[in-house]
């Protein structure tokens, strides 16, 4: 099996910028949008889905529902492992 990098090796430059300091315009755009989206009570978006992968964004809200930030949830495409 072959290892894997840590996270703070792969990505440990990021920590502490934003989200939009690390992707390129189209990301941020389409970033934005899906805030939004999670602003305006979604509460999970599909944003790419590929033959590589599918990722979601999905909002965390506090216990009055009102969005406290949002994590990516990746799977592989639908009928693929």
């Amino acid at each position: 099996m072959p290892r894997r990098r840590s996270i703070m090796q792969k990505w440990g430059d990021v920590l502490g910028k934003s989200i939009f300091d690390c992707h390129n315009p189209d990301s941020c755009k389409i970033i934005r949008d899906c805030f939004d989206r999670l602003q305006n009570g979604e509460a999970e978006i599909l944003f790419a889905d590929n033959e590589k992968h599918r990722v979601y964004m999905r909002g965390v809200r506090d216990t009055k529902g009102k969005l406290i930030g949002y994590y990516e949830r990746y799977e592989p495409p639908v009928g693929k492992k």
